[in-house]
């Protein structure tokens, strides 16, 4: 099972469960969780349709916290008074109640630090507080911050723990529309649904995630998954060439010849790079495995904790997309180090446009380089090199052997033709 669930439903004030609810507002704890299924509408559908998946989300409660709200934990009798009042107002003035359900599963409360089910206690306090923000940013999305109020409880159940909220608005503000009745006619009411985007997400979307937001702090890891990806394996200030060896170098060539003509199209993502991709991932695996074989095992580790996190909390597909895009998408390790592979591979190709004083937009052709004299340069670089070479015993072998590396490359630079 997930491990939570969220649903939301809206009646007119003229349904039935929407008078027992005001009805049923003031009762003392043990009365509202007796009658609980007279007042909850939000999973009447599941329930004549899956009334398995509806028991094994809601069943019964085995108690009901008392009622909170957006600035108290647990409201007073004259509070509770005082907000009935603005319900029967809202029925009165036939604003639609909303109804949202957040159903968790025990175990992933448990698992989160949430719940004790030795001692059956629960985080209460972090639960109201977490849907005190979902709602407050629903509402201010929806245009409804200075005029809805609303309510909720926590119920408590043997497998199923969730929070019950009830919304309506005094003085309603929502659009009417013409609808059609499913028993044949029309019928004026005011607009219900809330699927207003915010980020790309849906209302729904954002109020689930900004619930897990606020009772499980996965902040720390994602962090540290963007720092080892931003700061370590893929820094801006590191260019490939520092870091290679003479294997990767002629990778490099490789992969150089391999490219489209049109360097326009050299960007990972590009569909034209399709076919390229592969030799491109190829190359930045042996340039993580060289170099960052340490930070690359960390980055999976999390990112494999993370999968699990989310499968806890969204179910699989949202999580195995999670570490494809984390590699492959937009801003993933591999389109990072893709990208700036490319912009090496377009500098060297700007190197030996001017080192052989060639025109074109176009790709150099390395196989036809024009025939330079560079014997006298050539010496002069190699003893350069062997002076290097002679200064080795005062690095470590591992730094001295890239700095000779890379030497080598810009040396090939300078006379391409001849090697």
């Amino acid at each position: 099972m997930v491990g939570i669930v969220y649903k939301m439903k809206f009646v007119s004030p003229k349904n039935a469960k929407y008078i027992l609810y005001i009805r049923y507002m003031d009762r003392d704890e043990a009365t509202r969780t007796e009658w609980y299924e007279d007042y909850n509408f939000t999973l009447d559908d599941l329930k004549k349709t899956d009334l398995e998946s509806y028991n094994d989300y809601m069943g019964r409660p085995e108690a009901t916290s008392s009622l909170f709200s957006s600035t108290s934990d647990a409201l007073k009798e004259d509070q509770v008074r005082d907000l009935k009042k603005s319900f029967r107002v809202a029925q009165k003035h036939e604003s639609l109640m909303w109804q949202d359900v957040v159903s968790f599963d025990n175990e992933f409360l448990e698992k989160y630090g949430l719940y004790d089910s030795q001692k059956k206690v629960l985080d209460d306090k972090k639960l109201k507080q977490a849907a005190r923000i979902a709602v407050s940013d629903m509402l201010e999305r929806e245009g409804m911050s200075n005029s809805a109020v609303w309510t909720g409880a926590i119920h408590y159940n043997t497998d199923n723990i969730h929070i019950h909220l009830a919304i309506v608005e005094p003085e309603p503000t929502r659009p009417r529309r013409t609808f059609n009745s499913k028993y044949g006619g029309t019928y004026e009411d005011y607009v219900g649904t809330r699927r207003k985007t915010a980020g790309g997400q849906s209302s729904y979307e954002r109020f689930k995630s900004l619930i897990l937001e606020n009772i499980i702090d996965n902040s720390e890891k994602s962090s540290a998954i963007s720092k080892l990806q931003r700061e370590v394996i893929t820094p801006k200030n590191k260019r490939f060439i520092s870091l290679f060896d003479f294997e990767a170098r002629r990778d490099f060539k490789t992969i150089f010849r391999a490219l489209p003509s049109d360097k326009r199209l050299w960007k990972y993502r590009n569909n034209a790079m399709k076919n390229y991709r592969p030799l491109i991932d190829g190359f930045n695996q042996k340039y993580i495995e060289r170099n960052f074989k340490d930070e690359f095992q960390e980055f999976n580790r999390l990112l494999d904790e993370q999968v699990d996190y989310f499968k806890d909390t969204y179910g699989d597909s949202r999580a195995d997309n999670y570490k494809q895009n984390k590699l492959y998408g937009k801003d993933g390790l591999y389109t990072s180090l893709g990208n700036a592979l490319l912009k090496e591979l377009s500098e060297y190709d700007k190197q030996l446009k001017q080192q052989y004083n060639i025109q074109g937009s176009g790709k150099v052709d390395l196989d036809h380089l024009p025939i330079k004299n560079n014997k006298n340069k050539k010496s002069v670089l190699n003893r350069q090199m062997m002076k290097d070479i002679q200064g080795m015993f005062d690095k470590t072998f591992e730094q001295k052997r890239r700095e000779f590396a890379a030497e080598r490359f810009k040396q090939e630079l300078e006379t391409e033709k001849e090697m």
